[in-house]
């Protein structure tokens, strides 16, 4: 995948070129943001089960990213984006 800094963007006379890389860029994006959505929808399926097993407890999060073979950090955003952070709802 060819990528284009601002300055080559705004000099890039060939519009043809410029579609092909902004089209190569979305399809990269949509790719990733399905991914995520996909490790989301199995983030939760976790959360759900490990909760119910053993209740709310601390280090599910990092249980999940072991299981998962993702960073914590990434199971953090997932959390925070799924709204299971208890701490993070008014109720």
């Amino acid at each position: 995948m060819a990528t284009i800094s601002r300055a080559g963007w705004s000099a890039c006379p060939d519009p043809a070129v410029k579609r092909r890389l902004l089209q190569g860029r979305n399809t990269y994006n949509w790719v990733r943001r399905r991914l995520a959505w996909d490790r989301r929808r199995e983030v939760y399926h976790l959360w759900y089960v490990g909760r119910a097993k053993h209740g709310p407890r601390r280090g599910l999060q990092a249980q999940i990213a072991a299981q998962l073979g993702v960073s914590r950090a990434t199971v953090c955003r997932d959390f925070a984006a799924l709204d299971l952070r208890p701490w993070g709802r008014e109720t």
